[in-house]
């Protein structure tokens, strides 16, 4: 197993600055990405999987080698599930598993073992010929993740992967993520609080572009006030909350 170590990074869109001096270091667990709109989330994650150039200064490496010396190397070490991703409605689970694949190199030998293994660790096996339009919200996102994790990935990177999800479906979802943590750095990025709460080995508070807090959720309890009770939620709204309103 590796690990991933970001160091100061910055990045400006025009005047915007939509990250500042990010530092972080990531090893097997779930890391959970928290923050307003505007915080940062995204960009992290679009810069980590390659999509976004930093602005310079920053370092990014992975093992101690800068990710852009690695090149495909590196590449191929990532799994990706954006929050918006275009489903071909027409493809069956199993042909859309292997565009993807093909997408991401794979050998057609490989892909015909990586193929299933994903089906069966996300349970859509029993669906895999069946088409993707008549699939429901949790099925796509389930579906979404097993292409994430096609090729084995050391490295997976989820933007809201249970956003719109009815309550049974994203316990199903949180109970796959911490499946997969087992031997992988697992960054979420979530608007929901309660889906991490009991999964996150480290919680990342991004405000402003900025890292405004990091820690385990017992740890971050420590900023809350006297007799608050030490939920995720209340340190959340401690952080971001309105000028004067308190979480408790």
């Amino acid at each position: 197993m590796g690990y991933l170590r970001i160091e100061n990074l910055s990045k400006h869109y025009g005047q915007k600055q939509a990250l500042r001096d990010f530092s972080a270091c990531f090893t097997a667990g779930i890391y959970a990405l928290l923050g307003p709109n505007g915080a940062g989330k995204s960009t992290l994650m679009n810069i980590i999987t390659r999509n976004v150039c930093p602005d310079s200064g920053g370092t990014i490496t992975w093992n101690g080698t800068e990710i852009v010396r690695l090149g495909t190397e590196y590449l191929a070490k990532i799994g990706y599930m954006p929050q918006q991703q275009g489903l071909y409605n027409n493809f069956t689970a199993y042909r859309f598993l292997g565009y993807m694949a093909s997408l991401k190199g794979l050998k057609r030998r490989e892909a015909a073992l990586e193929i299933p293994r994903a089906l069966e660790l996300v349970e859509l096996t029993d669906v895999a010929a069946k088409r993707i339009g008549g699939f429901s919200g949790g099925m796509k996102q389930r579906l979404l993740i097993a292409q994430a994790i096609l090729g084995k990935p050391e490295i997976v990177i989820l933007d809201e992967p249970t956003a719109g999800l009815d309550p049974k479906q994203r316990v199903r979802i949180r109970s796959l993520i911490q499946s997969l943590a087992e031997d992988k750095i697992v960054i979420v990025s979530t608007h929901i609080v309660s889906d991490v709460e009991s999964i996150a080995d480290q919680v990342l508070l991004l405000k402003d572009g900025v890292l405004a807090a990091q820690g385990a959720v017992e740890e971050l309890a420590a900023c809350l006030p006297v007799g608050c009770p030490p939920t995720l939620e209340n340190i959340y709204m401690q952080y971001f909350g309105d000028e004067g309103e308190a979480p408790c």
